[in-house]
């Protein structure tokens, strides 16, 4: 008989932490489902801020998908939408695949880390995770824009619970800052240019193939009285060549290029017999480092 009000305050007390867990887990799903609903407006109003074609987000939350979603369109001047299920390029990402997966070759003895380089292509796109917070994030899209960063950043602040900040404003703003140095640096490079300059040989001493243990082959050619250049591992990477001084031609990549490389410049060395025997590549971008690549000339 002493036992049943033990028994009693027992059974209340399990019920409590019972209903408190649940109204915890309730509260939970409606902060999480409050995010969501600002991270959703919040990308759309992000794809107009930066007139996106498309772009897809997905948020990974212990261990569960808790959104994925598609905004705009596919391709430009096509009506299919973008949804959860588009499949987008993955871009700089394949690297950390690929390193995951030479890195397992390796192990097994089937490449070597010293073996060359073959292939050489990319764009851009955003994987990034909180592991502390059991939190990861993809942005796909098919623009070039910082807009996978964006939305990077706003998926964590939300998630962090951290003032509110318009990153799309703040790179906007940055966009425009960086835009009006890229002009004064451009006229400053178009001033540096000497005039009335010609190359050292006939164009057709250019011609030929370069190659290197990095990369592989290069060529460049002679076409309507012009030099072309290809990287022949990536077939779509082509540039036409312009003479800017002496003998340095400024590169302009052709539309089959889908990354936006500024223009570039390829430098032509010469040897004491007045032969051309290096070709040096230089286009700026934070992407991709072209002067690490040796090309001599092998015929």
């Amino acid at each position: 008989m002493l036992r049943r009000p033990k028994l009693a305050v027992q059974a209340l007390l399990v019920t409590l932490v019972l209903f408190l867990s649940y109204l915890s887990l309730v509260a939970q799903a409606q902060t999480t489902a409050a995010r969501l609903k600002e991270i959703d407006r919040y990308a759309a109003k992000t794809r107009h801020d930066w007139n996106v074609p498309g772009f897809a987000v997905a948020i990974v939350k212990d261990d569960k998908v808790v959104f994925a979603k598609g905004y705009g369109l596919r391709d430009l001047g096509k009506p299919e939408s973008v949804d959860e299920n588009t499949l987008f390029a993955i871009a700089s990402n394949t690297k950390a695949f690929t390193s995951a997966a030479l890195a397992m070759l390796v192990d097994e003895g089937k490449v070597k880390w010293d073996d060359p380089v073959t292939r050489l292509d990319g764009m851009t796109s955003q994987v990034a995770m909180l592991p502390e917070e059991r939190l990861g994030v993809v942005v796909l899209t098919n623009s070039e824009t910082p807009l996978s960063n964006i939305m990077v950043n706003k998926v964590f602040d939300e998630f962090l619970a951290v003032p509110q900040r318009d990153w799309s404003r703040d790179f906007l703003t940055r966009a425009s800052q960086s835009g009006a140095a890229q002009r004064t640096a451009a006229k400053k490079l178009e001033d540096s240019r000497v005039p009335h300059t010609k190359t050292s040989l006939q164009l057709s001493a250019y011609a030929g193939t370069y190659t290197g243990a990095m990369y592989g082959d290069a060529k460049v050619s002679v076409e309507n009285g012009k030099l072309v250049l290809r990287l022949l591992p990536s077939p779509l990477f082509v540039g036409d060549l312009e003479h800017w001084h002496f003998d340095i031609f400024r590169i302009k990549w052709r539309e089959s290029v889908v990354y936006p490389f500024p223009r570039g410049f390829v430098t032509f060395t010469l040897n004491p017999q007045a032969q051309v025997d290096e070709m040096k590549i230089d286009v700026p971008n934070p992407d991709f480092d072209f002067k690490e690549l040796e090309f001599k000339r092998v015929r």
